[in-house]
């Protein structure tokens, strides 16, 4: 397995030479060891964080504390202002609907489907 050499420095590993056992094993300790490391350095991060925050005088639990979002209100409905002969309704937002273009082909005006 790898190791550190006198010189501090990291020794090669022959993968060839292990069997598949033993490359899960170090695959499972190298994973366990980089989590470790993650955490300890994420530790490290926050205490010196808490430790600069207190020196300002800023309480680190009241900072992560954020007042709630406020909640969007719901678009509101478009009064409608035209209705076609089925009950469809149009508002004049968006595509022209098929039943106005169909009546616009017949002669019709919307002026006839106005609410």
């Amino acid at each position: 397995m790898a190791g550190k050499d006198e010189a501090g420095k990291m020794s090669a590993v022959d993968l060839d030479a292990l069997t598949v056992p033993e490359l899960r094993a170090l695959a499972d300790a190298a994973t366990a060891k980089a989590t470790e490391k993650t955490e300890a350095a994420k530790q490290a991060v926050l205490d010196e964080t808490r430790k600069k925050l207190a020196e300002l005088g800023v309480d680190f639990d009241g900072l992560l504390k954020a007042p709630p979002a406020k909640k969007d209100k719901p678009a509101a409905s478009l009064p409608v202002k035209y209705r076609g002969p089925d009950g469809q309704e149009w508002s004049r937002r968006g595509k022209l609907p098929g039943w106005v273009a169909e009546a616009e082909k017949q002669g019709r005006g919307r002026e006839e489907f106005k609410v």
